[in-house]
């Protein structure tokens, strides 16, 4: 929501007709990815192991993980009481909510959108879900410099 409130400055109004397509299609595509609609990713094992592993008390070994990724995770799992799934899908539709406001700057969003699902959703939101949350907000910060 921010990002596309960030939009107005550049005189896009984001209640537009394209702004809430490109909003359906990043939530859709993101729950596809969190629950693993077109197949499993090769992290995502790790990552439900992870999350099952995750406890109020005791030793926890998650030098694997980023601490802001374990803090989410953590809140969803304690507080939120929500499954693995729904993680990975709230997780991807914010990286892909981001990114496709940056898209839609360019001069063919729509074009640039379908290009990143054919070619680097199923990467990035399927098996590297923290690179592609780490890589949006990178993509958002040099948007500006580009």
């Amino acid at each position: 929501m921010l990002v596309y409130a960030e939009s107005l400055q550049h005189g896009r109004h984001w209640f537009s007709f394209r702004t809430k397509v490109s909003w359906v299609v990043a939530v859709l595509a993101g729950i596809a990815a969190g629950y693993q609609f077109f197949g499993s990713g090769r992290d995502f094992f790790s990552y439900v192991s992870f999350y099952e592993n995750i406890r109020v008390f005791g030793e926890q070994d998650f030098s694997r993980f980023e601490p802001g990724f374990v803090l989410v995770a953590s809140f969803f799992k304690l507080v939120l009481n929500a499954e693995v799934e729904f993680l990975l899908a709230v997780l991807a539709s914010a990286s892909l909510l981001i990114k496709f406001a940056i898209f839609s700057a360019y001069r063919r969003p729509f074009l640039t959108i379908l290009f990143y699902l054919c070619c680097w959703y199923p990467l990035h939101e399927y098996t590297q879900i923290r690179a592609a949350v780490a890589r949006s907000f990178l993509w958002f910060r040099s948007d500006g410099f580009l």
